[in-house]
């Protein structure tokens, strides 16, 4: 690994060793889902609270100081979706990809992904719509299709 280093650097800010021969593949996995499951239930909290009369500045402020708190929220969707970018990051397939591995990954280990589950349908729905290649970000724009509102930050408009 230390050999390695200087290459593997150029990839990425920080490298971890997670351990044996497969761990790093596990870790990027397990990763991969829980982060789009995130976003997916982010987004489709903001759409849902949009549609019932809230801001989605005040609901983004309150969750902030909450438990629900996230990047996706904090980051990822403001430099995203939000703003309308659906240009790909990381694309909807790729995650699809990803979120499939790691719950082939839990069930061979005998472990139950209900909402690993639920994210990879709704990441099958965003391809199915055409989104597949989009940045994953374009759940947003799928639940808002969905409830019939934009859920945007005011420069898109």
């Amino acid at each position: 690994i230390e050999q390695a280093r200087p290459v593997l650097m150029r990839m990425g800010e920080a490298l971890f060793h997670c351990g044996e021969l497969g761990c790093g593949q596990a870790m990027k996995l397990t990763n991969n889902c829980l982060a789009a499951a995130i976003l997916a239930a982010t987004c489709e909290a903001l759409v849902t609270g949009v549609r019932a009369g809230l801001s989605r500045d005040l609901m983004r402020e309150v969750i902030a100081g909450t438990m629900a708190a996230n990047a996706a929220l904090s980051t990822s969707l403001p430099k995203k979706a939000l703003s309308g970018d659906f240009a790909p990051g990381f694309m909807v397939h790729l995650a699809h990809k990803d979120v499939r591995l790691a719950l082939e990954l839990a069930h061979s280990l005998g472990i139950s992904t209900p909402l690993g589950n639920a994210t990879f349908a709704t990441l099958g729905d965003a391809r199915t719509r055409g989104m597949e290649r989009d940045d994953i970000s374009s759940v947003l724009r799928l639940r808002e299709q969905e409830g019939g509102i934009e859920v945007r930050l005011p420069q898109t408009r």
